[in-house]
């Protein structure tokens, strides 16, 4: 969000700031001062010295007279008085806040005597301290005290009365509530004695309408005006106004060149308004060249330091908007180094902050610049509560999060509004979830109750986030439950109801799961998250095997979002689901489809290589060559591909036993490529050729050098068992046979050692193990060795698949073939217990083991 006033309001709020300060200019003229010239010493003069040079804009010249004044008058007079609450005017039109309250607090003590004597007069001093607590941006305390005084001088003093409702009407503005600004400043149309004043009412009310885009009314009050001051230039140039709000751009500039000769001081106000919604609307209008040129042409007419901030910060979010980031960091880095004391300060420091983001500069640079120009306030007034929150977000952005953490426990700790307060907490338990500190933010979270529900429902969702991520299922789902029922259709990211069918996923709660998924896709058809819940659906719908189910959400990804980024995915898995339920035809339709949509996808590529492992499993050999030749000529520009779509040649081949043709192959794609992985297997299918000829040596070379590729676990895996199987298998043709057994078993104690093994592939190699020690007449490590392959197989899983049941039964039978060969009780009760194991795990042939238990128990 830009940072100045929006659009329409901008230009109006200025121009109010102005009003007020000209109202400064006017207490200033003391019209108590009596006119005789005769009777006016020389330390008066001063005093009058002062007036005039406040009158013409130079404020330091008429500080330093009234501070002559005060030196020499004494006494607590009206004139002493009047001159402190010039020197507080002047101080504030010279944004000087500090030295006014000196003043204020300085004429407070000298006359307290006499203000707690006069109501009306202490309600004038008051009006000093309320224009000092709207310089400092307490926007709703000056607006009840405005109020106060407007209601306590009514009837007893005229011009404090209007100066106090003209200052309710600014700070009324500042808080954005215009019906209420717009019914002050009737009332000082109504009630002003001075003309002057009537008629500065009536513009404003003129502009209020304009702005609040009541044209009629506008141009009904400004007929009105005319008539009382014809073919005057702020008339004219109110005209104007009107023209800029209608967007009329080229008439409104040959109406303002009509009159912009005929302006003088008294209309620079106006003037400058009219420039600054010129500005304002070619910035709308994204025609930055003339947006920036206005804006430095009302720069020169803003009649103060103030108008100049405001200007400066609507320059900069131009800047920025006209990506001119530059020009931006060069104008905002000028203005904090020569406006030290702005009230403006933080939002320009706000403003260069976005800049250095956007300019994408090192995040020390932009925290090294907050240290500087950022100072943490005792007592904060809500624009630098306000500010304090926004940088935190940009810290939290660029992912400085001990930072933010600052700023956001400043804002939480000092806010009087209960929802920025809120936001400080919310935003402090974010940081603490990015610095891994979880149980600090579930603190932060918890003690956001219903009393600040524009946050509670915010923290309960990061709460359940928290939950989930630790797999506190459960917990998650019932905080889910409370923020679905208390805030129902609140828009978060992620939405509740998405998360909470996450969390019933992963509570295994998997029909309801696939149930919220489909009726938050039906729900919110046009989110993002659509795509992703069906495809939730249906990767659930798999998992339970519903297979029909799964096909009905892929197809709603296909049909109604074709573009979403998981369309392709769900297109793949839309081929899966019919391959699992037994539509075979419609999964290879499935894949042309998948060709035709996304061919660049990596699914279509990964559906051609499914498509070619159905043909090669169903005896279709040809066709599967085929499908390889179409895709290695749609994907002639992509060398690994090509390479993998060769191997895969090649396997074929294998299978065919072309070894010729498949060793060209592998010889090619080495020759050619340094993709580790592509070699691994290149390297793995040249030993299984190698293999099958019964060239052991080669081939244990060739698995070797796949043990030389990293990060190929699985194939090295493979690869090291085959190395064992091949020492095993040239035993009977070796000069030195237990040194060949010694050979496997090395082999297979290595493979033992590797990571992520399966306990089929241990079974299966205890196994093997075993049958090498008994070979070497090692009976005791042979036993221990069919034992493990047998007990650890069955301890540690319920043996499903057959290829498990089938190595539990080798070891089983083996080991208790050698426990019988001690034909002793206890080793016939020994191979008794195996042959139950094997029974209790239905392991065939069941039949058989019962008979030998029955023999063994007679024996």
């Amino acid at each position: 969000m830009i940072l100045a006033f929006s659009y329409k309001k901008t230009a109006f709020i200025t121009f109010l700031f102005f009003l007020a300060m000209f109202s400064f200019a006017e207490t200033g003229s003391d019209k108590t001062i009596n006119s005789e010239a005769s009777k006016i010493d020389k330390i008066y003069k001063r005093r009058l010295l002062g007036d005039k040079a406040f009158n013409d804009g130079l404020y330091d010249v008429a500080i330093k007279y009234y501070k002559q004044y005060l030196k020499n008058a004494g006494g607590d007079t009206s004139a002493v008085r009047n001159a402190y609450y010039c020197l507080i005017s002047t101080c504030l039109k010279a944004d000087n806040i500090k030295e006014a309250e000196y003043f204020y607090n300085k004429i407070k003590k000298l006359g307290a005597d006499f203000y707690s004597r006069e109501l009306v007069k202490k309600e004038k001093l008051n009006y000093w301290h309320n224009q000092i607590l709207l310089a400092k941006g307490l926007n709703r305390q000056a607006a009840k005290n405005f109020s106060r005084i407007a209601k306590n001088t009514k009837n007893k003093d005229p011009q404090t009365y209007i100066s106090a409702l003209i200052s309710q009407g600014i700070t009324e503005i500042r808080l954005k509530n215009w019906e209420k600004a717009e019914s002050i400043f009737r009332k000082v149309k109504e009630n002003a004695p001075q003309k002057s004043d009537r008629k500065k009412a009536a513009e404003q009310l003129i502009i209020i309408n304009t702005v609040s885009g009541d044209i009629k009314t506008a141009e009904k009050l400004l007929k009105k005006e005319a008539e009382n001051y014809p073919d005057t230039p702020s008339i004219q140039l109110l005209r104007v106004y009107t023209l800029i709000e209608q967007n009329k751009m080229a008439e409104a500039e040959t109406e303002y060149k009509k009159v912009s000769n005929k302006i003088s001081e008294a209309d620079n106000p106006i003037a400058f308004l009219v420039l600054l919604e010129f500005a304002e609307k070619y910035r709308q209008n994204k025609e930055y060249s003339p947006a920036l040129n206005k804006f430095q042409l009302a720069f020169e007419k803003a009649p103060s330091l103030y108008e100049k901030e405001l200007i400066a910060i609507s320059t900069l979010n131009t800047l920025i908007e006209a990506n001119k980031y530059r020009k931006a960091e060069a104008s905002s880095k000028l203005f904090l180094d020569f406006f030290p004391n702005s009230i403006l300060r933080d939002r320009i420091l706000l403003l260069n902050i976005k800049i250095l983001v956007k300019l994408e500069a090192k995040p020390e640079k932009v925290i090294s610049l907050i240290n500087e120009n950022y100072k943490f306030e005792k007592n904060p007034g809500e624009e630098h509560i306000n500010i304090a929150a926004r940088i935190g977000k940009i810290l939290f952005q660029i992912k400085k999060y001990q930072s933010a953490l600052k700023f956001f426990s400043y804002v939480y700790k000092n806010s009087i509004s209960r929802n920025q307060c809120g936001k400080g907490i919310y935003w402090t338990g974010k940081c603490y979830i990015e610095l891994g500190k979880e149980n600090k933010a579930l603190e932060q979270f918890k003690s956001i109750d219903s009393k600040i529900p524009e946050w509670e429902y915010k923290a309960m969702l990061e709460t359940a986030l928290i939950f989930i991520h630790r797999n506190h299922y459960r917990e998650a789902i019932e905080v889910l439950k409370t923020l679905l029922k208390n805030y129902p259709g609140k828009q978060l990211n992620p939405p509740p109801l998405y998360v909470y069918a996450e969390a019933l996923a992963g509570n295994n709660e998997l029909s309801l799961a696939v149930e919220k998924f489909i009726i938050f896709a039906e729900s919110n058809k046009n989110s993002k998250l659509a795509p992703k819940a069906y495809r939730r659906a249906g990767d659930l719908n798999l998992r339970l095997q519903n297979f029909e189910s799964a096909i009905k959400c892929y197809k709603k990804i296909v049909n109604l979002y074709p573009e979403s980024k998981v369309s392709a995915e769900s297109l793949y898995k839309l081929l899966y689901s019919y391959y699992l339920s037994g539509g075979y035809n419609k999964a290879i339709k499935a894949v042309d489809e998948l060709n035709k949509k996304y061919p660049e996808s990596d699914y279509a590529v990964q559906a051609s290589f499914w498509l070619i492992n159905y043909y090669l499993e169903n005896k279709k050999i040809e066709a599967a060559l085929d499908q390889l030749d179409r895709l290695y000529k749609k994907n002639a520009d992509n060398k690994r591909l090509l390479n993998k779509i060769l191997l895969k040649k090649a396997e074929i081949y294998f299978s065919m036993q072309k070894y010729a043709k498949a060793f060209k192959i592998i010889d090619s794609i080495k020759s050619v490529t340094k993709d580790s992985d592509l070699l691994a297997e290149a390297f793995y299918l040249e030993g299984d050729i190698y293999s099958e000829n019964k060239n052991f040596d080669n081939a244990i070379e060739s698995y070797k050098k796949v043990l030389n590729f990293k990060n190929q676990n699985d194939l090295a895996i493979a690869a090291q068992g085959r190395i064992g199987d091949c020492y095993f298998a040239v035993i009977n043709f070796s000069d030195d046979k237990d040194e060949t057994i010694n050979m496997a078993v090395r082999a297979y104690k290595e493979l033992l050692k590797r990571p992520s093994l399966s306990s089929f592939i241990k079974s299966q190699t205890y196994y093997k193990l075993g049958k090498c020690c008994e070979l070497l007449k090692n009976k005791a490590a042979a036993e221990q060795y069919y034992y493990e392959a047998l007990y650890g197989n069955a301890l540690g899983l319920d043996c499903n698949t057959d290829a498990e049941k089938e190595w539990m039964a080798k070891a089983g039978i083996a080991l208790s073939n050698l426990l019988q060969k001690d034909n002793t009780e206890k080793s016939d009760k020994a191979a008794i217990n195996i042959y139950k194991t094997l029974i209790k795990y239905n392991i065939e042939p069941v039949s058989s083991f019962r008979n030998k238990i029955k023999i063994l128990q007679k024996r």
